[in-house]
């Protein structure tokens, strides 16, 4: 399907995961250790949990908007401005 050494690419793909993966790793390991009490008692704590809340429903009310008609009525605002805009100036 692609005219691409497929070997080579593989190897790179994987040394990047494992390069990535590998930092990933450790500086999450550092942050836990740094601020892992402060992380845990901002999540817990009510104005936490309130935020997590929020952020439930505005992902639930972000995924019940009808995109297609979102977009199509976008697409006439569009539309309707293209006709109304002035055409070059002649001097």
């Amino acid at each position: 399907m692609l005219d691409i050494p497929l070997v080579r690419f593989t190897i790179a793909f994987f040394a990047g995961r494992l390069v990535e993966y590998t930092l990933a790793a450790t500086f999450a390991t550092l942050a836990s250790h740094s601020y892992g009490a402060l992380i845990r008692a901002t999540i817990m704590s009510p104005w936490g949990v309130a935020l997590q809340l929020l952020l439930i429903g505005l992902l639930v009310a972000i995924g019940r908007i009808d995109w297609v008609r979102v977009a199509q009525a976008a697409e006439r605002r569009r539309a309707k401005d293209a006709r109304r805009a002035p055409g070059p100036r002649r001097r």
